[in-house]
């Protein structure tokens, strides 16, 4: 992952770093804003700490530029006698990129096209190029999305390394990465999100305590082992669920939450049908009808009514006949298939190949509602769990 410090003096601009280093798959290691009134020493001990590779700052036109020179100059300060000082990339108002300019001082430093000019495209390239090789396989995960030959199409994938989502409509796709995976990344998520927030995903007759779970996850960054197959589940549910979110609030991509297809890929396409669609629909809470995919097959037909619509009739089309459907509100059931199915609801309709699952219709309702008491969110989980084949 690449380094990044973010630099910004208004809320819009704030906005806009986080954007730009969830689409380009930068490890904010560092944000900064410009009014929070600290002084030259204290900023630069932070840059000294965290040690970012590159520096984002971002400007808005008509503000006063002063504030984000002296944090560049924090920068500047910071790197004094360093061989690996960061580079400073700048996008804003002429005065601002001047005022800039001289603060970097001999630091490497570039201007950029505004992101309010192009909605950040020429920023995203270039942060993806300073991240080098590793860059590819978001740029790739877009190219899958463009290509599956379907609008609204969502595309998501777990690794080692990271969790990523493409999500592509009408010829263009958006991308984005969290450095929070199934494997040695795994620490990352703990420290983003909590081990409270993976643990809640754990079911079993025994559920490691909070402190216990964290040391656990930890092991996974410190040792060469992998995780059990139920706290890869959990890991991997949580993972998508922060990346999802994220999108959502920082990036907010129209009709990410109606997907038409779903492809999943790396550790979701190792899971068995069932445990991936699951962990799919735990973590991205997505609505309406989408045919799910993972590698190369269609695992499911999935259908999640709107709160409202929770017990309205569908009907189910394949080999067999047709049959009418009605969800129960608060359920989760699985309806198998024989070949060609096709689910029909109301003016919408969703069709797969041979389904290995079948039909998955969600009513459970959004967001979905986990009990934070241990006994009351296992029982609710084994419910859950027995509903899948």
């Amino acid at each position: 992952m690449l380094p990044l410090a973010t630099v910004a003096a208004d809320d819009e601009s704030l906005r806009w770093c986080r954007s730009l280093a969830l689409r380009a798959g930068a490890s904010v290691v560092l944000a900064v804003d410009a009014r929070d009134g600290a002084g030259l020493a204290e900023r630069a001990a932070a840059f000294r700490s965290r040690d970012p590779r590159v520096v984002l700052v971002i400007g808005r036109e008509g503000h006063d530029a002063g504030p984000l020179a002296a944090v560049v100059e924090a920068t500047r300060v910071a790197s004094l006698g360093a061989d690996d000082a960061p580079r400073v990339v700048a996008a804003g108002s002429r005065e601002m990129l001047s005022q800039v300019h001289e603060a970097v001082a001999g630091l490497a430093w570039e201007r950029a096209m505004s992101p309010r000019e192009d909605e950040g495209a020429g920023l995203v390239r270039r942060l993806r190029d300073l991240r080098g090789d590793e860059a590819g396989r978001l740029d790739r995960l877009e190219r899958v999305a463009l290509d599956a030959d379907a609008d609204d199409v969502l595309a998501c994938e777990i690794d080692d390394d990271g969790v990523r989502a493409a999500f592509a409509s009408r010829g263009t796709a958006v991308g984005a990465e969290l450095p929070v995976g199934v494997g040695p990344s795994a620490d990352a998520l703990v420290r983003r999100a909590g081990a409270r927030a993976v643990r809640r995903w754990l079911v079993g007759e025994v559920v490691p305590e909070v402190t216990l779970l964290r040391d656990r996850i930890a092991n996974l960054s410190r040792f060469v082992v992998g995780a059990p197959r139920a706290l890869e589940l959990a890991i991997a549910r949580e993972a998508l669920r922060e990346l999802i979110a994220a999108v959502r609030r920082d990036i907010g991509i129209a009709g990410i939450e109606h997907p038409h297809v779903v492809l999943l890929g790396g550790a979701f396409a190792q899971f068995a049908p069932a445990e991936a669609v699951a962990a799919f629909l735990d973590a991205a809470e997505p609505h309406g009808l989408a045919r799910l995919q993972l590698g190369d097959s269609d695992a499911a037909l999935v259908v999640v009514p709107a709160n409202a619509d929770r017990g309205r009739p569908l009907r189910i089309v394949d080999e067999r006949g047709e049959r009418p459907i009605h969800p129960a509100a608060g359920a989760l059931s699985v309806i198998p298939t024989a070949g060609r199915a096709v689910v029909h609801a109301e003016r919408d309709e969703v069709v797969a190949g041979s389904p290995a699952l079948g039909v998955v219709i969600d009513a459970r309702g959004r967001p979905l509602a986990i009990p934070d008491r241990d006994g009351e969110r296992q029982t609710l989980l084994r419910k859950w769990a027995a509903s899948w084949p």
